[in-house]
């Protein structure tokens, strides 16, 4: 029943973004507060549903749920129990629900402190990280559905990846995810703004806590990365690395740049008359 109960919440959670997505951008085009204000409630509601997807997917691991194809696949009933945990994103399937619970979490932390954001931009914010969502929340129920059930369920599963039961992968892929998923939020915040015709430096100045947040935990991550795999091991890991050391780096020169632009500006010495110039040098000679 656990699984049920975490499938019909994931499904649930793919009806609430599909509202989301839709209903504030036409509630800002109609100039209508009241469709504009329908986005924090659903990206609020919405992070609980798919919370609570994860947490049935956690349990069916906790109690060795052999009935579920997933649990099958990556646990054993004699896993120390902070391995059942990580086995939950230890998987694609997994990954991918971990991967929608953060987009979910980062609309639902905007939602509640996006206050000082004018409506209509928050209403487009919202309604775009819906959209991203609700890709992940159909790609997940179409072709990764972590909650399949076995007709009949084995007596003991197949154990985890040996190389991801380590106590540093525990913590590494999540804060990962949080970095990564995290400047989601700043895709959102462009987008909302090409929307509202508005491209200009107001919403990259509201942005700017939602960026250094991400880059912030993105940069744990890495540091996280380079402990756990040892150096070598960082310098040539997997793609995935290179992707997360470019999108750090180029927020780095981002907040490098902006740091510039903001240093008061050097005078400028007073160009001297080209016959003044001439004068000087005849009278050096």
């Amino acid at each position: 029943m656990t699984a049920e109960i975490g499938h019909y919440a994931l499904v649930l959670a793919l009806a609430l973004a599909l509202i989301q997505s839709v209903v504030p951008i036409l509630g800002t085009r109609l100039h209508d507060n009241t469709l504009m204000s329908i986005a924090g409630p659903t990206a609020l509601a919405q992070l609980l549903f798919v919370g609570t997807a994860f947490v049935a997917l956690a349990a069916c691991y906790v109690v060795s749920d052999f009935s579920v194809v997933n649990v099958v696949e990556n646990s054993h009933s004699a896993m120390p129990l902070v391995y059942k945990i990580t086995s939950v994103w230890g998987n694609h399937e997994g990954s991918m629900l971990l991967w929608v619970l953060i987009l979910a979490l980062f609309g639902a932390l905007v939602a509640l402190f996006g206050n000082n954001l004018p409506t209509s931009l928050k209403a487009n914010v919202l309604a775009v990280q819906s959209w991203i969502a609700s890709t992940f929340y159909l790609f997940i129920l179409i072709t990764s559905n972590p909650f399949l059930r076995l007709a009949e369920a084995p007596y003991e599963g197949r154990d985890l990846n040996p190389i991801l039961q380590d106590i540093g992968l525990a913590v590494h892929p999540p804060l990962l995810y949080l970095g990564y998923v995290g400047f989601s939020t700043a895709f959102s915040f462009a987008a909302a703004a090409l929307i509202e015709g508005k491209a200009d430096s107001a919403w990259a100045r509201v942005a700017r806590p939602w960026v250094l947040i991400a880059w912030s935990l993105l940069t744990v991550g890495i540091i996280g990365g380079s402990q756990v795999f040892g150096f070598i091991g960082f310098l040539v890991g997997p793609l995935i690395f290179s992707i997360f050391l470019q999108l750090f780096r180029f927020i780095a020169e981002y907040r490098i740049g902006e740091t510039t632009a903001t240093l008061p500006a050097q005078p400028v010495p007073p160009k001297r008359p080209l016959s003044k110039m001439r004068t000087s040098a005849l009278a050096g000679v």
